[in-house]
């Protein structure tokens, strides 16, 4: 399930790598302390809404959760400009 607020749940850290159409960051779930990376999705890239790759990624990684070999999706959100992937 995609949720809308992200900032009360996790306390993102410095930008790890960024490229042309995302923004992997180093993230802190606020009552844990485990440390995760956030991949920031621009839903728009050259003029075209690219949120179905992403959701399509999302849901990839969905069926990959009982191997050990990929990482894991441990929570999804978004905002008007962004889907945010945070991944162990």
């Amino acid at each position: 399930k995609i949720k809308l607020t992200f900032f009360y749940v996790y306390i993102f850290l410095s930008c790890l790598f960024s490229g042309l159409f995302a923004t992997v960051r180093k993230c802190v779930h606020r009552e844990t302390g485990i440390t995760y990376a956030a991949k920031f999705s621009s839903r728009v890239r050259l003029g075209d809404d690219c949120s179905m790759e992403i959701l399509h990624e999302i849901a990839m990684l969905s069926v990959c959760t009982d191997s050990n070999k990929i990482v894991h999706l441990k929570d999804v959100f978004q905002n008007r400009h962004e889907i945010i992937l945070v991944l162990e």
